[in-house]
């Protein structure tokens, strides 16, 4: 292994259907068309031909995918120079694509990139974790752009993630109703669940009229069963149009609705001379007799520009939102609006303490006043961070939200509980469901606002700290037994990681060691560490294997509902069992090791057993729906 930080993160690659929306709605899939567009700083590419003055036309568009259509065919004919090339980068950048992105800028050649590119080539490296090589870039596009406070704070994001990553500040977990599409901006009103989703409605005309070829987004509700919610099901057909519907957000007695929506004459007929459908927010009531009322655009939105994801605070007086609307500091800024008794006042930006030259959005007020907002614009781990800012003596103190929760992905949409203690959140990062998942979590060391002390070091001065790490999802790996020869392949002990990932090892141990470990569901580890200094952080990136596994459902066989509390035995060839419990839908997600057969057993009392066998031998990585195979219908014993 290399000797080298704690922050260095491997390659790896990203799928989101968000990166197409943004940076959303800008990131999630509304606002890309219509936020970030007034203040684009390549619209000024000259094209080399007539298709690539189509190809730049269709990206400065937001119709990204068939950008990078034209740019291929000319890239093939070597018909496209490098500020086109560039522009094809950030194309595959914008859907999700950043290893294809480094690899064109690569291409390029670091020397050759013409300078406003250097950004964008920075923050592709930092979403796929190479943060030296980030740094380096950001700081050349910093001595060319020295006034553009977006890569003043981006340059020096390896010593950030590296102090970041040390500290394990909350437990998170993937909700169980995430789907393979988009889902974000989670909020939890009277005990049900809201979010906003693209999932399938069985609408052919909605999912196929969105500018960046991605489905248009619904609101979704979920309401609470056990320690889960139920499936998902449309938020009422008057919420639904034709275009993007979501965000959404609530007053606190769940009279009121302030949502996202595009603006929009007829199916046929856009809003806007440049041919955008803007984004609005709606406001609709609730009716005594439980009625919502039809949804009417509010006074504030801005004409030509988009405005989005609205968060109304607790007292019900002031909705924070983003815009792109004239007079912010950034692609996207936060504005917000406050209520009297004669309507909504004059927007107002939030100031340059929270806006950047980059992209804010995704506002949330808490329960105590915290006020929580998404940014690619401060200082972060890649793609956009969460991050919290406290109002001290009439001035926003602001920090990044921390590990895990923040990751080199997109991670934004924050909603916090009343306990102030457990929320959601949605991210784009690997190991998900679909593009954009939600996550719940807990928060194991909140992150304070008071004056801090010089911190002692966690880890005892007379010895090294190594971490061990998933290469891909980044999360720690507990529990791993790492044994260690010295140069001349003497056994010198073994060390086991921590909850954290961390191992302790004694400082008298000097040079070239090797650390060996082998783990489940991971690839055999072997790799040379140069210990040289106890202050420095070293690693262990474990590999893992392609997933495989099963879910599905368990069921009655006489009424089809399902059964929670299920033991799941699964034995391998050996014998060695496993035990799970479906949840309280009798729904059930079980990773399997490769290459292996195994009996598995569903036992409840009060139910015949089901008794089955499955391989993973021959079949491609991936979870298997295993209703699709069996019959997990339980009849109740007689």
């Amino acid at each position: 292994m290399r000797k080298t930080v704690l922050h260095t993160f491997p390659v790896w690659k990203i799928c989101s259907a968000m990166r197409n929306l943004l940076m959303l709605l800008f990131i999630a899939f509304i606002f890309q068309p219509s936020f970030g567009q007034t203040r684009n700083e390549y619209t000024m590419v000259k094209a080399s031909s007539n298709q690539s003055q189509k190809a730049i036309r269709a990206f400065n568009n937001g119709a990204y995918p068939r950008a990078i259509n034209i740019f291929e065919k000319l890239a093939k004919k070597n018909k496209l120079n490098n500020e086109e090339k560039g522009l094809m980068a950030i194309a595959f950048f914008r859907i999700n694509q950043p290893v294809k992105a480094a690899e064109i800028f690569s291409n390029i050649g670091e020397e050759f990139i013409p300078g406003r590119f250097l950004y964008s080539y920075a923050r592709v490296l930092q979403e796929l974790g190479q943060y030296r090589s980030a740094d380096r870039i950001m700081l050349r596009y910093n001595k060319e752009f020295p006034t553009d406070s977006r890569a003043q704070e981006q340059v020096n994001t390896f010593e950030f993630v590296k102090n970041t990553t040390s500290t394990n500040r909350y437990s998170i977990t993937p909700v169980i109703f995430n789907s393979a599409y988009a889902d974000f901006s989670p909020l939890i009103q009277n005990g049900i669940m809201y979010f906003t989703s693209d999932r399938p409605l069985g609408s052919a005309i909605k999912r196929k009229t969105a500018r960046n070829h991605q489905p248009y987004l619904n609101i979704f509700r979920a309401v609470p069963r056990g320690d889960g919610f139920s499936s998902p099901q449309l938020f009422l057909n008057q919420f639904k149009t034709i275009f993007h519907d979501g965000p959404l957000c609530f007053n606190t007695t769940g009279t009121e609705i302030f949502l996202t929506r595009n603006k929009f004459h007829s199916v046929l007929k856009q809003e806007g001379s440049d041919n955008y459908n803007r984004l609005k927010i709606v406001h609709s009531t609730r009716t005594p007799e439980g009625n919502w009322t039809e949804p009417q655009e509010l006074s504030f939105n801005e004409p030509g520009s988009s405005s989005g994801h609205p968060w109304l605070t607790y007292d019900n007086n002031r909705l924070y939102f983003a815009s792109d609307r004239p007079g912010g500091y950034g692609k996207s800024d936060i504005w917000y609006v406050n209520r009297s008794k004669d309507g909504w006042e004059t927007p107002v930006n939030a100031g340059p303490e929270i806006n950047t030259e980059g992209n804010e959005m995704f506002p949330y007020i808490s329960s105590t006043g915290d006020f929580y907002f998404a940014s690619d614009g401060h200082m972060g781990m890649g793609g956009l961070d969460l991050f919290i800012a406290r109002n001290i003596e009439g001035k926003y103190l602001i920090k990044n939200m921390g590990y895990p929760i923040n990751s080199e992905k997109d991670d934004f949409s924050i909603f916090i509980n009343p306990d102030e203690k457990t929320g959601f959140f949605a991210s784009n990062r690997p190991g998900g469901e679909g593009h954009d998942d939600i996550y719940s979590f807990s928060i194991l060391k909140p992150i304070s606002f008071e004056q801090e002390k010089t911190a002692q070091k966690d880890t005892l001065p007379d010895h090294y700290k190594i971490k061990v790490i998933d290469q891909k999802s980044q999360v720690p790996v507990p529990g791993v037994i790492v044994g260690f020869l010295n140069s001349e392949g003497r056994y010198l002990g073994e060390a086991t990681s921590d909850q954290e990932g961390f191992l302790l090892l004694n400082s008298s141990l000097k040079g070239s060691i090797t650390a060996m470990a082998a783990v489940e569901y991971y690839y055999p580890y072997e790799e040379t560490i140069e210990l040289e200094n106890t202050e420095d952080s070293y690693f262990m990136m474990l590999r893992p294997m392609p997933a495989y596994g099963i879910y599905g459902q368990i069921t009655r066989s006489d009424n089809g509902s399902p059964i929670p509390g299920v033991k799941i035995s699964v034995a391998n060839l050996s014998n060695e069992t496993k035990t799970y419990t479906s949840d309280q839908e009798g729904k059930f997600r079980i990773r399997l090791a490769p290459y292996s057969s195994f009996k598995i057993e569903f036992t409840k009392d009060g139910f015949n057993a089901i008794q089955t066998d499955y391989s993973t031998i021959n079949k491609e990585n991936g979870y298997i729906n295993l209703n699709q195979t069996e019959d997990l219908k339980m009849k109740p014993d007689d």
